[in-house]
């Protein structure tokens, strides 16, 4: 049977094959799972919905391919068990999706396999079995006790956990020590207990994960749970916003899940209260802003990820982990036991107002110190995305409930962003950053501050949030470079940040207007240096760049043009060429080296020039599509050969392509072994050599 997304087929399922489906693999896997979720959340939860045969085969092939794959068993999972909470009102389609579960989940379990029952010490060859390997603290109930050693040595619990959280990794009885395994009581909340199982193997290896046991909730609310749980697993790992779901186990009314280290906010809050951290934390009031941000924005995360059906009913500080670092990305919920629905856009920007910031400034008093209505609607803005931010927000100040003041400051915001766009959670963060250190350093040089601001490209990954808001690099040099700047040169970064929204702005034109503004204003050294910077995001504060152009052929021939240093110390210059002469000497090049190649209109160029302008070096390539470029051919005229221009040029290429939002750079077989000092290595999933960028 064939299986295709549109007119070509891109799978075929031969039930007598399975095992040798050559062209499955995890970028596939992703756009099938991005297609079921398109088709899936054009359906209204709740409402019975004519299915299309396509769905009906969709979740077929997935289904297969989790059969086959079992490293794609969660994402798989996830979601059909999404379909089934969203087909929740048409039984025969529940029935038939559980099914599917079921089989998946059987054969997942069934490639894992039984535990052995018994097991012999490699020196003595004494006998032992599960009882002697798990150790209980003696917080832990009898009953409980039963119930987690019956599933640890009469199901595949123990592997089905270590494969889901840890790569496909698996244990047999054999390979743990007597008194190998901990299980300790992380706490009982929501009538549930939470444990952390520790392995520690003969190998010296250490696992952890959680099992949750089951107190006293009715089946139905605890498989709710289950479900949700599921559901939420997401085939992203940097969009996790709830632990990874291992397995659930009916018969101990108990699932496992990911052991995520770590403090609540509320715990974060209590040990600042009460002094017992390190003396270089910040206050309690500096950290607060972060944990609001990241720990709203994972509650409203959730709410997006059931398709705004539930809102967790406690979306307090004591019911998420988030690190104590303002770059790091997302927070965990602990449980989602209570859960609410059929909330209007009021009641859950109330609740959520109410859990999160007003509870915890009752408790913790001045945590509002420096907390802004901006840092309290934006993490809601930002995880419902543009379009349905706006909405809620504006339905939540239009119910007649929402009181005066509350209405006056979300509206004050969207006004903000419509006029000056949004500031996404990591640009935000790192401008106060940056502000914070130029406090200490108020001297620092103009190369330190280059490089600091490269520091904040890397550590809070702007690069990633310029895919939703296409102004962010701009934004964050507007607010920490630019920030005393004359009004001419911050009136233009605005404009220009205006047109990137708009996406009406296209490089070349950045680059000629840049040109523009350095040729006829006089600016100071600082605005000189930091408007050569804007263009290219890897540029660091000790590159030599100039902004050239030739006017005779317009805006297309405006480029940056970076300065190295080779080996003998002599300098030379990387940039695209600017006219087709240059293409022409870069084909010459090629030519003396007996090398037939063939340029096309598709093709871009990256060139070394010596000091005299004349070209050195160079390489072509194309894009393959928005994710993978084709790097063709490189070459090196045999005098500067040595000198480390091919290397530079190569990081130079990456950089530049990387900056573009590319993740990929594939090329064929020639000098496979120059390209494998350059990170490149065979793939299966590729014809040719392959380098991952990110």
């Amino acid at each position: 049977m064939d299986y295709a997304l549109s007119d070509e087929v891109i799978f075929n399922l031969d039930p007598d094959g399975l095992e040798e489906w050559p062209n499955i693999n995890s970028q596939k896997l992703k756009g099938l799972l991005a297609r079921a979720e398109k088709e899936r959340v054009k359906l209204v939860p709740g409402e019975v919905t004519e299915l299309s045969i396509f769905n009906d085969n969709l979740i077929t092939l997935l289904t297969a391919i989790g059969i086959v794959y079992p490293q794609y068993h969660v994402g798989i999972r996830s979601e059909i068990v999404h379909w089934q909470i969203t087909l929740k009102s048409d039984p025969g389609r529940v029935a038939l999706l559980q099914d599917f579960h079921r089989i998946l989940v059987d054969s997942f379990r069934h490639r894992l396999g039984l535990p052995a029952s018994m097991a012999t010490t490699p020196d003595s060859e004494q006998s032992y079995g599960w009882l002697e390997v798990i150790q209980f603290d003696d917080d832990v109930s009898d009953d409980h006790r039963a119930r987690i050693l019956d599933a640890m040595s009469n199901t595949p619990l123990l592997n089905e956990a270590l494969f889901t959280f840890y790569h496909g990794r698996s244990l047999r009885l054999q390979d743990i020590p007597v008194e190998g395994i901990a299980v300790e009581l992380l706490g009982s909340a929501h009538r549930k207990a939470v444990y952390k199982v520790d392995i520690q193997t003969r190998e010296l290896d250490t696992f952890y994960f959680a099992i949750n046991v089951n107190i006293d909730l009715p089946r139905e609310i605890l498989e709710s749970e289950v479900r949700w749980l599921q559901a939420s697993v997401t085939y992203q790992q940097e969009d996790k916003i709830v632990e990874e779901f291992g397995g659930y186990y009916p018969d101990q009314e108990l699932w496992t899940e990911e052991f995520i280290p770590g403090k609540t906010v509320e715990q974060h809050l209590y040990l600042l209260k009460e002094g017992r951290t390190d003396i270089n934390t910040p206050p309690a009031a500096f950290l607060w802003p972060h944990f609001v941000w990241t720990g709203i924005g994972a509650y409203f995360s959730f709410w997006r990820q059931t398709q705004f059906e539930v809102f967790v009913a406690d979306p307090n500080p004591a019911n998420i982990i988030i690190p104590p670092h303002d770059y790091y990305r997302g927070g965990r919920i602990i449980s989602i036991a209570s859960r609410v629905r059929n909330q209007t856009p009021y009641q859950t920007l109330h609740l959520i107002l109410e859990k999160y910031i007003h509870e915890t400034a009752r408790t913790f008093l001045d945590i509002n110190a420096y907390l802004t209505p901006t840092m309290v609607y934006s993490p809601i803005y930002e995880a419902l995305e543009p379009e349905h931010g706006r909405h809620f927000l504006e339905m939540a100040i239009a119910d007649s409930q929402c009181p005066a003041e509350l209405r006056e400051e979300v509206q004050n915001f969207l006004d903000e962003v419509e006029t000056q766009g949004f500031c996404p959670k990591p640009v935000f963060f790192a401008i106060l950053r940056y502000q914070r250190w130029l406090k200490i350093n108020p001297d620092a040089t103009l190369r330190a501050k280059g490089r600091y601001i490269q520091e904040l490209l890397k550590d809070y990954n702007i690069t990633d949030c310029t895919k939703l808001y296409p102004d962010a690099r701009l934004r964050l040099f507007l607010d920490t470079v630019f920030a005393e700047a004359s009004l001419v040169v911050r009136a233009h970064l605005r404009s220009w940040m205006s047109q990137q929204r708009e996406l009406s702005l296209p490089d070349t034109r950045h680059q000629w207007e840049i040109r523009e503004l350095l040729s006829n204003h006089e600016l100071s050294d600082e605005e000189a240096y930091f408007l050569k910077r804007l263009p290219l995001p890897h540029l660091s504060g000790a590159d030599s760049i100039e902004i050239i152009a030739n006017p005779q052929t317009g805006f297309q021939d405006v480029e940056i043009m970076v300065t190295r240093r080779d080996f003998k110390g002599d300098n030379f210059h990387i940039r695209r060429p600017i006219n087709p002469k240059e293409i022409l000497r870069l084909h010459r090049l090629f030519g003396e080296f007996q090398l037939d190649v063939q340029f096309k209109s598709e093709h871009e160029y990256l060139l070394a020039l010596n000091e005299n302008g004349h070209v050195i070096a160079g390489l072509f390539y194309e894009p393959v599509d928005t994710t993978n470029i084709f790097m063709d051919k490189i070459v090196v005229a045999s005098s500067y050969s040595g000198r480390g221009i091919s290397r530079a040029l190569m990081d130079e290429f990456f950089n530049r392509i990387r900056g573009r939002g590319y993740d990929v750079v594939t090329t064929g077989f020639y000098q496979p072994g120059y390209f494998y000092k350059q990170g490149f290595r065979v793939e299966k999933n590729y014809e040719g050599l392959v380098k991952q960028l990110n």
